[in-house]
C-alpha cells in the first residue's frame, strides 16, 4: 500500500491517465513491453518490503535414469510431503504420475493439455489435501498459491533462470 500511495500522488496538472505494469520479475520480454507502451516509466523494486520466508534448498545428484527411483525413495522417507514436482515436458509428467500412482501415492498432474475444468478439479482436490502431490510443467509455476506446501521438487533444472525462481516461490508464498 505504501508503495502504491507514493506513486499514486502526482504533480498537479499532470496527465490523469496512469498505466501500471506489475511483474514479479523483469525479463527482457517484460522490459520490451514496458518500453513500447509505457513512456517515462517509473520502476518500483519491492524487494525487502516484506519479510521473506525461509526457504531451504537441497539438491541430490543422480544419474538421469535413477531420478524417478530417487524421487520415490525421497517421498517414502518424507511422509508429510505436500507439494509440487516440476518436470520439463508433459511426457515426463505422465511418466512420473503413473510411477507414483503405482507406488500408492495420492497424485495428480497439471500441464498445458488439461482443460480448465480439469485443472480446477486438480487444484480443488489438492487444496482439500485429497491429493498430496501435483506433478506439473512450468505452466503451473506462475500464479499458483496453496497454503502449507512443504516441498517443491525440480526433477531437472529448468531451462530458464526465472522458471526456477517461480517454481521454488510456490513454497515461499505459501509460508
Amino acid at each position: 500500500d505504501r508503495i502504491l500511495q507514493s506513486f499514486a500522488s502526482r504533480d498537479e496538472g499532470s496527465d490523469p491517465h496512469c498505466t501500471w505494469l506489475f511483474s514479479a520479475t523483469m525479463s527482457a520480454d517484460i522490459k520490451r513491453v514496458q518500453s513500447r507502451y509505457i513512456k517515462n516509466a517509473k520502476m518500483i523494486d519491492a524487494r525487502g518490503q516484506e519479510e521473506k520466508p525461509l526457504i531451504r534448498q537441497q539438491y541430490m545428484l543422480t544419474f538421469e535414469e535413477d531420478r524417478l527411483e530417487a524421487l520415490k525413495r525421497y517421498l517414502h522417507v518424507n511422509e508429510n510431503f505436500y507439494g509440487l514436482i516440476f518436470c520439463q515436458t508433459k511426457a515426463e509428467v505422465a511418466e512420473t504420475e503413473a510411477a507414483l500412482k503405482h507406488e500408492g501415492f495420492k497424485v495428480d498432474s497439471l500441464h498445458g493439455d488439461k482443460v480448465q475444468r480439469d485443472r480446477e478439479a486438480v487444484f480443488a482436490a489438492w487444496k482439500k489435501k485429497t491429493i498430496k502431490i501435483v506433478i506439473a510443467t512450468d505452466v503451473a509455476a506462475r500464479g499458483l498459491d496453496v497454503k502449507g506446501l512443504t516441498h517443491v521438487v525440480n526433477m531437472s533444472i529448468p531451462r530458464e533462470d526465472e522458471s526456477y525462481v517461480h517454481r521454488i516461490g510456490r513454497t515461499g508464498r505459501a509460508g
